[in-house]
């Protein structure tokens, strides 16, 4: 037996649909945009909408069974790679550290486990501290970066994350 969901979130309906992205079968298939990075699992896609926002989609093709047992092993219900790094950015978002918005996400089961998943996701604001680095910032600009990176780290391994 399987089964399949979609959830979008309501603001995002519109401009997913008027890239045809607002059913499962068309995020799973999908090819649109620049893909950003490749597995035999999975892959994730940088998408320009129509309208002109930035988009991510990421999805799995398969769960692995390394994925299953891993689960198993921890006493958790077996999850896709794409459900459980919701998972973790709800978490890292709820320490007010920012984080990309993940707009739509599903999955397909198959017997009650995990199959296929997707995720899709806003473009995070910001510039990646190795360009930052790389365009040679003054030394007070890098010792304030470097600063809040270290922040962030503390404000996730202050509470045990990741774990």
């Amino acid at each position: 037996m399987v089964s399949r969901e979609l959830h979008i979130e309501e603001s995002w309906k519109q401009p997913l649909a008027e890239a045809g992205l607002d059913r499962f079968e068309a995020l799973m298939d999908s090819t649109q945009g620049q893909c950003v990075s490749w597995h035999d699992r999975g892959q994730t896609y940088r998408i320009v909408l129509p309208s002109g926002q930035v988009v991510f989609l990421k999805r799995d093709l398969y769960t692995s069974l390394k994925d299953f047992f891993t689960d198993l092993l921890c006493f958790s219900s077996p999850r896709s790679p794409c459900l459980v790094e919701r998972s973790a950015n709800q978490r890292v978002a709820s320490l007010d550290i920012p984080v990309p918005k993940i707009i739509a996400w599903g999955q397909r089961r198959w017997l009650g486990l995990p199959r296929q998943a997707v995720l899709v996701m806003t473009e995070l604001s910001g510039q990646p501290l190795s360009k930052f680095l790389q365009a040679d910032p003054a030394k007070s600009a890098r010792r304030q970066a470097l600063r809040r990176v270290g922040q962030t780290a503390g404000k996730l391994y202050k509470p045990g994350f990741p774990g």
